[in-house]
């Protein structure tokens, strides 16, 4: 099972929604953080995206601080 599946399984993230990278940072103050980047993969032409690129700050994870990165991908231009 790779680790794109795993975040997903442990973040609940489903279907038109997928995890598209993860990052682990450590920070100068030697804070270590996980970045999650999930995108909406859009289906209609006319889904909005006014609320996006959005960060929520997630428990921790693991010892990590985690930010989970949400942004929409527009394929009705493609």
């Amino acid at each position: 099972m790779n680790e794109y599946k795993i975040f997903s399984q442990a973040l609940d993230i489903s279907y038109p929604w997928i995890i598209s990278n993860i990052n682990l940072k450590e920070t100068d103050q030697k804070v270590k953080e996980l970045h999650i980047h999930v995108q909406l993969k859009t289906l209609k032409k006319n889904t909005t995206s006014q609320n996006f690129p959005l960060t929520k700050r997630q428990d921790n994870f693991l010892g990590y601080t985690c930010y989970v990165h949400y942004s929409i991908t527009d394929n009705s231009r493609n």
